[in-house]
């Protein structure tokens, strides 16, 4: 998932026994090029030729990143040679060769893989890949080629999960490019918002896929942002928690309503509940002021700038008992804000969102925070909670994974995906994804000027996501071309496709979105297609809350392969739902490890927004090079 580097092409000679010419696009092509001034008699090193070989024939394949600990390979390929060659490759860091391995006699036709053991305690560097052929041969000998590409080095070797709980327990994941658990040692740090080492912990294994530690933090820390610093192999990862100043107050207010709205809603709810540390509930009144306020803060953000924050005060249909005397102004008088005089606890309020949209122009893109204070009459207290949502458009959009461009090989099939959601990036529900419709037609253009339009087709949704199209393209089955050399023309001759992509709902609304295909070059038509799969590991939890009578124990069962390492983690509800990043989830893990390979192309991701607090919701399809030819597929 995450643990192949970019592979290149670093060799492709094809000489004869005269002298390789080369024309002017090589000169601007890196991996043609060498840099070292060679001396090897008649074929002292030209800056004019990046050839010098005459007469060996090799393509040589390797990764373009080397990290700490694992096993880089070099594939060596041997296209023509009269006699055997010994391939040898070492990996050189400021000149200092790290690591080599050579190959036993390689004829003509014939591949081998070297394999060279990277040192687990590398540290960056300039780094170089030497690949060298000479001649197993006592009469004749000699060096057939030499060459050396810079490489790239990456101190990321694994990833590492930290997870932390609230009690200042935490504990640290590293897994390998293996998916296995790290079976070294780690050095965790706790550092204070001064970059101050408070603990530290030394070699400690992780044999079992975990470390898990604690801290105590004094009764007088150092308010701020606090560090987990985890250390393995050279690898550094890094977790900030912020530790502040916090009193018990004799009573809570929580104030709690949904972290987004659409601008199609009637109302703004919520519910507001305030209890003393013991549980009762506070009796007392209750004021509602709603802050309204744009996302983004610009000098003018659709006509409301950073001084058009807008306040409003709720107004409470209140009902009094007849005794109850009524408070009569006169026209000197100021009317009192807006108040429940009767609070007993809990709360439910809502509030017309056509009322709010009369103060701004728009309410979409703005965060509307409401703030509840109760007093409490008995103790004389007053107590403020707030909550934050944002209000956001409520059409929906249609997207092609993996955005406009891409490349495609018309002769061979391929797949496009579809994903729909709203525009804050929340999921449509089931019911209004089944009753739309999808629609894609496609346009081939051709390099000889031709266009041609093909079939409008309608696309059923994804059995196994909902919100995602999949359709496949095989270009020789729609056009009816056969399987004979004019057909393998015409396929090469287009240069570039348009897919068009209508989704209609049963709202009547219709959204669109438009994919441009490049073809890639190939002279001969010759393309190669390589797919992975992933096994999922089959775990089951079961949770069986009637274990114990009293209720205060719950009883966990966990079912899966042997030998493997669970952690369990709990957590309240109302901190799940903040989705502070301080747990993880499955959809966390993914999105770490797919950002493993830095410089390389991944594959088709698209994310859903849970308005509910609940972890995001990825997928993940698979997606062609983004290589226009063969030259840049291996850069």
């Amino acid at each position: 998932m995450g643990c192949m580097g970019a592979v290149v092409a670093l060799l492709l000679l094809i000489v004869d026994d005269t002298t390789a010419q080369q024309t002017p696009s090589d000169l601007d092509n890196p991996w043609t090029q060498n840099n070292n001034d060679w001396n090897r008699g008649p074929n002292q090193w030209d800056p004019t030729h990046s050839v010098i070989i005459t007469e060996a024939t090799y393509f040589v394949v390797a990764s373009r990143m080397v990290r700490p600990g694992q096993v880089y390979k070099v594939s060596a390929l041997i296209l023509r040679t009269p006699q055997p060659l010994v391939v040898r490759a070492s990996i050189q860091r400021d000149g200092v060769e790290l690591s080599q391995a050579k190959t036993q006699k390689i004829r003509e036709g014939n591949r081998e893989t070297l394999s060279l053991r990277i040192p687990s305690t590398s540290v960056p560097g300039a780094y170089k890949l030497r690949v060298e052929g000479t001649y197993d041969d006592e009469s004749l000998g000699g060096s057939a080629f030499v060459n050396e590409s810079i490489i790239t080095f990456s101190q990321r070797s694994m990833t590492i999960f930290v997870q932390t709980d609230k009690t200042m327990r935490f504990r640290a994941i590293p897994i390998s490019t293996e998916l296995r658990a790290f079976d070294n040692a780690v050095d965790v740090y706790m550092r204070d918002p001064f970059n101050r080492i408070m603990r530290r912990w030394l070699s400690r294994q992780s044999n079992f896929g975990s470390v898990s530690l604690s801290y105590q933090l004094s009764d007088q820390p150092v308010f701020g942002e606090w560090v987990i610093q985890v250390i393995a192999q050279g690898q550094v990862e890094e977790t900030r928690f912020l530790v502040e100043e916090y009193y018990q107050t004799r009573f809570e207010v929580n104030v709690t309503m949904p972290a987004f709205f659409f601008n199609t809603d009637q109302y703004i709810h919520g519910k507001i509940m305030a209890n003393y540390t013991s549980g009762a509930p506070v009796h007392g009144n209750l004021t509602l002021r709603a802050t309204i306020r744009p996302l983004i803060a610009q000098s003018s953000y659709r006509g409301v700038g950073d001084r058009r924050i807008v306040e409003k005060y709720f107004n409470f249909d209140e009902q009094f008992p007849f005794w109850y005397p009524k408070k009569i102004y006169n026209q000197w008088e100021r009317p009192t804000i807006p108040h429940l005089k009767f609070f007993n606890g809990v709360y439910e309020f809502r509030y017309p969102i056509a009322e709010l949209e009369q103060f701004v122009p728009s309410l979409e893109g703005m965060e509307v925070k409401v703030t509840a204070t109760v007093g409490d009459r008995f103790l004389d207290e007053i107590v403020e909670g707030y909550s934050m949502a944002r209000i956001f458009n409520s059409s929906i959009k249609v997207a092609f994974l993996g955005g406009s461009p891409q490349v495609f090989k018309p002769s061979m099939p391929f797949y496009v995906y579809l994903a729909m959601s709203y525009h804050d990036g929340s999921p449509l529900s089931r019911e209004r994804l089944r009753l739309g419709a999808m629609e894609v037609r496609s346009e081939i253009v051709t390099r000889s000027g031709g266009r041609r339009n093909l079939d409008t087709r309608g696309l059923p949704m994804s059995t196994q996501r909902d919100g995602v199209w999949e359709m496949k393209v095989d270009l020789r089955s729609q056009l009816g071309y056969d399987e004979n050399a004019r057909s393998k023309d015409l396929l090469n001759d287009i240069q570039s496709m348009k897919i068009s992509a209508s989704f209609l709902d049963a709202r009547g609304e219709r959204v669109g979105a438009d994919l441009l295909l490049l073809s890639h070059f190939s002279p001969m038509n010759h393309h190669i297609k390589v797919s992975t799969s992933t096994r999922d590991a089959k775990f089951t939890v079961f949770i069986n809350n009637r274990k114990a009578r009293t209720g205060e124990k719950v009883e966990v069962a966990i079912y899966g392969e042997p030998g493997a390492y669970v952690g369990l983690a709990g957590l309240d509800r109302a901190f799940y739902t903040m989705q502070a990043q301080s747990q993880l989830s499955y959809d966390k893990v993914i999105m770490k490890m797919s950002t493993f390979d830095e410089d390389t192309n991944g594959t088709f991701v698209h994310q859903w927004f849970s308005h509910e607090g609940n972890p995001d919701e990825m997928v993940y399809y698979p997606s062609s090079t983004y290589g226009i030819d063969a030259n840049r597929t291996f850069e």
